[in-house]
């Protein structure tokens, strides 16, 4: 049984109200630093969210307010034990299906509205709001602050330029121009979030990563605090080799390539099935129509992967 918090209270139990007030969609507080210590911007958030669901805002985590959060904290509950590889390949792709049911596009879907859940990241939500609202910003927000990205990123979520919005459609659309659009992007907008993506899916999964790094950061050998040394992920290259859960990467080694990431969900004919943030939809194969930045389902070709430097991921210490 979790334990009743409030101010002064320190530990696991705290880290989960927090982690799951980070998740919780409609709050209009900046996200809260997980810091394991519930102090006054916990105490706040516990508040807004008890208000919002007509509960007595007092600021007491008791039975009442954790049954309210329940399907909240469930999200993120199983970060606090290490699971098996297999039940970890589980999860990653059950949170992955979660997060696309959740927040992706479906035919038919594509609107520009500030209120919905669906997350169409490139796209401005009303244009006559002077503050530029970006279609799904806050929840996108949520999957930044969950997947441990720099707050100054956290903070470029919930809009967008009329000017930005062109740009990264552009950059959907490949040709000479998408180069430039990404390079835009990256130096005056959000940039890219598919990686984040992934790292929001593990730690909902249970798989906590510490945040997200450089590939030479996350594959590369470094001294742990016992002397030894580890590497975040283990990495290769054969795409016949990748399995349900593991991270794809294509076009990431060569300067200026599209570095894009994915989650695999199946593999086999010759072709790696995916659950994709940051991408083309709702149909990727329809460019003319479709959205660029949104989270849907993709498929990747063996010999495309091979073309493009591809590679995988998947955590060193689940083996």
């Amino acid at each position: 049984m979790l334990p009743i918090l409030r101010i002064g209270s320190t530990g696991q139990s705290v880290r989960i109200l927090q982690e799951a007030l980070n998740i919780w969609a409609d709050s209009v507080l900046p996200p809260l630093r997980v810091d394991y210590n519930f102090g006054p911007k916990t105490d706040g958030k516990v508040r807004e969210f008890q208000g919002k669901s007509n509960l007595d805002s007092d600021g007491v985590v008791g039975p009442v307010t954790w049954d309210a959060i329940k399907p909240i904290a469930d999200q993120i509950l199983g970060a606090v034990a290490t699971p098996t590889e297999q039940e970890a390949r589980d999860k990653i792709v059950a949170m992955a299906e979660s997060a696309l049911k959740i927040f992706g596009w479906g035919s038919g879907e594509v609107t520009a509205n500030k209120n919905s859940m669906k997350i169409a990241a490139a796209v401005r939500a009303d244009e006559q709001d002077p503050f530029h609202p970006r279609q799904g910003g806050f929840q996108l927000m949520t999957i930044f602050g969950v997947a441990g990205a720099q707050g100054k990123y956290i903070l470029k979520c919930p809009t967008l330029t009329q000017e930005m919005a062109k740009q990264w459609q552009e950059a959907g659309k490949g040709g000479p121009g998408a180069s430039i659009a990404r390079a835009t992007l990256n130096s005056q907008d959000l940039g890219s979030w598919c990686g984040i993506f992934c790292y929001y899916v593990y730690r909902c999964a249970g798989i906590d990563l510490g945040g997200w790094t450089s590939h030479k950061s996350n594959t590369a050998l470094v001294d742990s605090p016992n002397g030894k040394v580890f590497r975040k992920f283990r990495k290769f290259s054969d795409p016949t080799k990748a399995f349900p859960g593991c991270i794809g990467v294509k076009d990431g080694v060569k300067a200026g390539g599209e570095n894009h990431h994915f989650i695999v969900t199946d593999n086999q004919n010759g072709m790696i099935q995916s659950i994709d943030g940051n991408a083309f939809g709702p149909n990727p194969d329809d460019r003319s129509t479709g959205l660029k930045s949104v989270i849907t389902r993709d498929r990747h070709k063996h010999s495309t992967l091979k073309s493009k430097d591809g590679y995988f991921l998947f955590p060193n210490f689940l083996k």
